[in-house]
């Protein structure tokens, strides 16, 4: 008998009804400390809203309301293209205050320019960040198994699988979390090596699937990724705080970042891993490109103290509050065809820590962080408690 599928009745970026949405959380510095030039609230769409740099892609959803509005010394922003945006079906409005209100255009791809001006005049003009229009896919659950299939055009179809049901009881608290991607980009040649953030390319969003014949050329698992701007937040601050430290990098090497659902199990990756859901990668330094972990810690060596560099630094701007927090697991190998160390990094929205070090074969458990931030083995809150144990 052939399942039944029904569409799901969401608003843009919004869980499924009677699920609760996670706020975000206040940063604990200044706003301006960061450099971002623009503050973006999508409404409804957590995972689209953020701060942006000078040079970013501001990717937004498709028929959605926006607000933009500039921080620190830039006072003054506007479209490069009104009537465009206009012929696109876009509608603005600008504020005495020098942000923007904008409804976006329903045609996906869409492009346009934010031009960022120090006066109330439209020069001179100090800064380009360009505006891209998100594809939206169609959603669909299965009311028998509660799983949801995800369609973009002809191009992709993979079905999500159904928190409720998962082993983990982390995943089940927070099955709000869980629910599929709404809003994609693809990858193509023309905009694979535009930037998302000064330090991450659009490329980088899909890994390339690794071949023993070297001689093939390189390819994509999928062309398509869900944009998750609280994971390219991440992911720059981290980039910043690791040159700050005078660690030396054009930008952070990503082994994994999205994949679809179809190519983690194929890979082995766990059911609800977060790279399903587009707000996960994997990184390490890599500065000549061989696939291999740079000696970070200058000690001789290249193993899961490196990671524990990275790690560390994470840990500390999740506990700043300066980034959304999620999980952090350390790695280290001693194969020779190994990139010896990495860290994924992830903006689930709670906190969970793993580690592991791989020597001789062998499996060491990394525990690497203050045992009352996290524990694995840490009972299931009671059915109806308001918090789980931990949790603030």
């Amino acid at each position: 008998m052939a399942v039944l599928l029904f569409l799901v009745p969401l608003t843009a970026g919004c869980p499924p009804a009677g699920e609760p949405a996670v706020p975000p959380k206040a940063p604990a510095r200044k706003p301006a400390e960061d450099g971002a030039l623009l503050g973006v609230t999508v409404e409804g769409v957590l995972q689209l809203s953020g701060r942006y740099w000078s040079g970013d892609m501001v990717c937004l959803p498709p028929a959605s309301r926006v607000k933009i509005k500039p921080v620190s010394k830039w006072p003054r922003t506007s479209l490069g293209n009104e009537k465009e945006w206009k012929a696109a079906g876009g509608t603005f409005e600008k504020k005495a205050d020098g942000s923007l209100q904008l409804f976006t255009p329903q045609l996906a791809g869409a492009r346009n320019t934010l031009n960022l001006s120090a006066g109330p005049g439209a020069k001179p003009v100090l800064a380009h960040i360009t505006i891209a229009i998100l594809h939206e896919a169609e959603i669909a659950r299965s009311k028998r198994t509660g799983r949801w299939r995800v369609r973009i055009a002809r191009e992709f179809s993979h079905t999500y699988p159904n928190p409720a049901k998962a082993r983990s009881w982390r995943v089940r608290r927070h099955k709000h979390l869980y629910a599929p991607p709404r809003f994609w980009m693809k990858i193509t040649p023309e905009n694979g090596k535009q930037l998302l953030a000064p330090h991450l390319q659009v490329g980088q969003m899909v890994g390339f699937v690794t071949t023993k014949d070297k001689s093939k050329p390189k390819r994509r698992h999928s062309r398509w990724f869900p944009l998750n701007r609280p994971l390219v937040y991440k992911l720059e601050i981290l980039s910043r705080e690791l040159l700050a430290k005078k660690v030396k990098f054009k930008r952070l090497a990503i082994n994994s970042c999205f994949r679809t659902p179809r190519y983690n199990r194929k890979i082995g990756g766990s059911s609800f891993s977060r790279h399903i859901y587009g707000d996960a990668a994997d990184v390490m330094i890599d500065r000549d490109g061989d696939e291999v972990c740079d000696d970070i810690t200058a000690d001789g060596a290249v193993d899961e103290k490196d990671g524990l560099a990275i790690g560390r630094i994470l840990r500390r701007l999740e506990k700043e509050r300066r980034v959304r927090p999620g999980g952090i697991g350390v790695y280290g190998f001693d194969k020779a065809d190994s990139a010896r160390s990495y860290v994924h990094l992830d903006a689930r929205g709670f906190l969970t820590r793993w580690g592991a070090a791989y020597k001789g074969g062998r499996r060491r458990t990394l525990k690497w962080w203050p045992p009352e931030e996290y524990r694995e083995d840490q009972k299931p809150p009671e059915e109806g408690s308001a918090r789980e144990p931990g949790e603030k």
